[in-house]
């Protein structure tokens, strides 16, 4: 008999919940109350459940705990929007063009979150020191002529007296030099794991 200018509903509600009654009422067969401005009211202010209240007609979401003055702003605004509804394809009135903005938004975050991924694996390269290493090259043979005598030089200067000589590396430090390296990959293989678990990597 007096319908309301306004309905501000909250999102969790029963044996309704608020969804349920923005979809019964952005019915056409509900007419002239399909065409009401709606608030929805929510603790729950994800993206996914913004995203889910706009596509189904509402005109504005206000996420608790409401402040007066958040919710006169928000009222004020609703009651200002001049954004046309049309029938939508479930047979139910939406604001038009909000579905494509929505959509631009969703490409928006998949890019930026591809973006990120992508920023955040460098930076675990980067920790791990595997940035800006290059491939490693295909063996190359070389005659025994260019290979360094194994023994030790006579001296450590040469000829002219001038430079000295880098002795040669003994078979000892060699395997010290492997035994490092093998310890620094398994740090950086416990590193990868520890990302890994928390959700770094």
């Amino acid at each position: 008999i007096d319908p309301p200018n306004l309905v501000i509903t909250d999102w969790r509600m029963r044996p309704t919940s608020g969804i349920a009654l923005l979809r019964n009422l952005r019915q056409r067969k509900t007419a002239p109350l399909c065409f009401l401005p709606v608030i929805f009211v929510t603790a729950h202010g994800t993206r996914t459940v913004i995203d889910r209240i706009l596509r189904d007609g509402a005109q504005n979401v206000v996420i608790k705990p409401v402040s007066p003055s958040a919710l006169h702003d928000r009222l004020v605004w609703t009651l200002r929007d001049d954004r046309p509804l049309v029938l939508g394809e479930h047979g139910r009135y939406v604001i038009d063009g909000v579905a494509e903005m929505l959509d631009l938004k969703a490409q928006k975050w998949q890019r930026l979150g591809v973006h990120r991924a992508g920023l955040a694996e460098r930076a675990v390269k980067t920790r791990l020191g595997t940035v800006g290493r290059e491939t490693p090259a295909p063996d190359i043979i070389l005659p025994d002529t260019a290979l360094a005598p194994a023994e030790p030089a006579a001296n450590t200067r040469d000829p002219a007296g001038k430079h000295e000589l880098v002795p040669p590396i003994s078979e000892a430090e060699t395997l010290t030099d492997n035994r490092k390296a093998r310890g620094r990959a398994g740090d950086f293989a416990k590193v990868k794991r520890v990302r890994r678990a928390r959700g770094f990597a």
